[in-house]
């Protein structure tokens, strides 16, 4: 899936929505991946050993630099996330969120790469409060902080 298709399922996902109601609410999070819990979650799949040990040299092998008023800073590792652009990335998360669910059979939840969009319409059983407390739960499981600012 690309940032193209993900931005294409949410429109349709909420168009959908609001033909028969109101109002759809949209809780949008970026997440920052704890990769000990990424990898710990590829070694539960069937996934052959010499994969797994791919998956795991790709992720371990980038750095990035950061480009700001024409200065650049120094090469670090990253240590956290995905690599944005790379086409295991989107794969990755969701490996990494497939247990985030949704509550109520009448919201929806999309993702792609290290984001997650929560979508809550009129008629929905389930308030966007108590969804969103159950993203915090599922959240602090997996060690990922939520900035609610």
């Amino acid at each position: 899936m690309s940032t193209t298709s993900a931005l294409i399922s949410l429109t349709h996902t909420v168009t959908q929505k609001l033909e028969i109601c109101t109002y759809v609410r949209c809780l949008s999070i970026d997440y920052t991946i704890n990769r000990s819990i990424l990898f710990r979650k590829f070694l539960s799949l069937p996934i052959p050993s010499q994969i797994q040990r791919w998956i795991f040299y790709f992720f371990a092998g980038h750095r990035q630099a950061v480009l700001s008023g024409g200065e650049q800073s120094q090469w670090l590792p990253i240590t956290r996330n995905i690599v944005q652009g790379s086409e295991i990335g989107p794969f990755a998360y969701l490996v990494y969120s497939v247990d985030l669910t949704i509550i109520s059979q009448y919201n929806s939840i999309i993702k792609f790469a290290d984001d997650t969009t929560v979508l809550v319409p009129q008629y929905s059983s389930v308030s966007m409060e108590e969804e969103f407390q159950h993203v915090q739960r599922w959240s602090a499981a997996n060690k990922l902080q939520i900035n609610v600012s």
